[in-house]
């Protein structure tokens, strides 16, 4: 039987590896020194930045010559900070006033810094304490002469408690192949750099540098979000065959990156990408998506101790909708609750939160939430084009309520000046029975339906999809889900009303023609499965969709 762990997938697919754990418990000497060692203490330290700004810099060549502009930048922060005259004069005043050795003038110099950056109350600014903790460790390092670490010639996986940037990108040198992570953010330089470079990445794992032997080998699904130990020689062959499929599939596929989604006989079909932060729109672009089928806005909520203001939302939607414009950007109001937490809610502990307190039930309760939200999507919606959709819908009045509330938000900001998107479009997710059911009463004050598969599934079947335990019974392939899906198409083709998918059904290869065969206008999936999607389009006919549809739910 394996050890299973669970986590967050943040990037990559699937990796096979042997574990490693990264130390990173800082300890320095203390020691105090004369005042005629100060001299050469201050040689040192500049010695140490110098080396430290030429390793960083080769890391900065090597990230440009991969073409990967935007990735070098985050070197730069690092580069920066190493300069930053206040940073410097902290270090060196604890070597020739407090008579400090070098060695704790910088983990003292470097801590004081990180402390500031921690204790901000925007996500994206106490990320960044990561970048000083890892260059701190650098100039540690080298103040005590050791070599970077190396993992030998195979290929590992690496635990630790924090993720650094300079880990990740050292990976590909040695042979890092993935890592686990307790601690970790979305918005981290670690996290962005492990979605550019298609690394693997599982944070959130509690007890990761722990629960497993060093050297054990260990399976990293990024798709079940799980990392496995301790495998039999049968189940470890199994992922060694399912990783080698997955290499080959991603070297393939790169010959659609820039071609338009169409289906065998040209029909333009609308692919879109599934995102959580503003950092993977450069992903979207690069493969050359339709839009943004679903921003999940939840992850603003969960990575802060305090609710995010109305600035910090529109500042976070504005820059999608900006760098997308003119293609749509599909911004989901909160949908928190179920398997998704924020602290900064301070929401009850439920028996059953999957049928309980969450999304647009919290944010009809909570209408001072709920109207900071929709300021900010509404001043975002200036910038391009901005669509608002509402999860978790089950009664016609919630979105009676939650439209007032716009015109509400509409009025607040026509009274300040600030410019919107007067036509905003408001969507709902169908996900629910009662979607499905009652979706054509509802359509007159709906501008388009987005099919939530992984819920829908779910709410259909009375399965928890987190239980690992009902894995079997959580399938899209049931005739209850397949109908659900085409009476929702139909509802909508019926009315003339727009209908896309964002759920995992839309990534899945067996099931993409029967979604385009239903009707639907949008499949929206990860940013690293839009090729592959663009590729299952062009083999089928539109009338051969919809005879996969007729197969499937037996209406020959």
């Amino acid at each position: 039987m394996s050890t299973i762990l669970k986590g967050t997938g943040i990037s990559g697919e699937l990796a096979i590896g042997s574990l490693r754990v990264e130390k990173q418990g800082t300890s320095v000497s203390e020691q105090k020194i004369s005042a005629s060692d100060i001299e050469e203490h201050e040689k040192r330290f500049h010695a140490a930045s110098d080396q430290a700004d030429v390793e960083l810099t080769k890391l900065y060549d090597e990230m440009m010559e991969e073409g990967r502009s935007q990735e070098a930048e985050i070197i730069e922060v690092q580069q920066e900070f190493l300069q930053d005259p206040a940073i410097v004069d902290a270090i060196l005043g604890r070597i020739n006033k407090d008579l400090n050795n070098v060695e704790l003038a910088v983990y003292q110099g470097l801590e004081e810094n990180i402390a500031v950056f921690e204790q901000m109350d925007d996500a994206y600014f106490q990320q960044r304490s990561l970048d000083l903790k890892d260059l701190r460790s650098r100039l540690l390092r080298i103040l005590s002469g050791e070599a970077e670490q190396v993992y030998g010639d195979k290929e590992v996986i690496v635990a630790c408690n924090e993720l650094y940037p300079a880990m990740v990108l050292g990976a590909k040198k040695k042979r890092i192949v993935g890592f686990i992570v307790e601690q970790g953010a979305m918005t981290s330089h670690a996290s962005i750099l492990a979605k550019a470079l298609d690394l693997p990445l599982l944070i959130h794992v509690e007890g990761a540098v722990e629960a497993f032997e060093v050297g054990d080998t260990l399976v990293l699904d990024i798709a079940k979000q799980e990392v496995y130990g301790e495998l039999s020689s049968d189940e470890l062959a199994g992922y060694r065959e399912k990783l080698e499929e997955v290499e080959q599939e991603k070297i393939r596929l790169q010959k659609y990156r820039q071609m338009e989604a169409r289906s065998k006989d040209g029909v333009r079909v609308e692919l879109a990408a599934n995102i959580v932060s503003v950092e993977e729109v450069e992903a979207v672009l690069e493969n050359k998506a339709d839009g943004i089928g679903l921003f999940r806005t939840e992850f603003l909520y969960m990575q802060s101790s305090k609710l995010p203001s109305e600035e910090e939302q529109f500042a976070a939607y504005r820059q999608v909708v900006e760098r997308m414009a003119p293609h749509p950007v599909i911004i989901r109001t909160l949908d928190i609750g179920g398997d998704k937490h924020a602290d900064c809610l301070n929401l009850q502990t439920e028996d059953n939160p999957f049928m309980g307190y969450r999304a647009i039930r919290i944010c009809l309760n909570e209408k001072a939430l709920f109207m900071t939200q929709i300021r900010a999507i509404l001043r975002a919606s200036h910038y391009g084009k901005a669509r608002l959709m509402i999860p978790m819908v089950v009664a016609r009045e919630e979105i009676e309520q939650t439209r007032e509330l716009v015109e509400q938000a509409k009025e607040q900001l026509r009274s300040v000046g600030f410019p919107f998107d007067e036509e905003l479009e408001i969507g709902i997710m169908a996900e629910t029975p009662a979607s499905v059911v009652c979706l054509p009463d509802w359509l007159d004050i709906v501008d388009f339906v987005s099919i939530g598969t992984n819920d829908l599934t779910q709410y259909m079947l009375a399965v928890d999809r987190t239980n690992p335990q009902l894995q079997s019974y959580y399938n899209y392939g049931n005739k209850a889900v397949l109908r659900a899906i085409k009476m929702i198409c139909d509802a909508g083709a019926e009315q003339d009303t727009w209908v896309g998918v964002c759920g995992e059904m839309a990534s899945e290869k067996d099931w993409v023609p029967f979604l385009v065969g239903c009707g639907v206008k949008e499949l929206s999936v990860g940013a690293g499965r839009i090729n592959m999607v663009k590729e299952i389009l062009q083999k089928y006919t539109i009338a051969e969709c919809k005879d996969i549809v007729r197969q499937h739910l037996g209406d020959r």
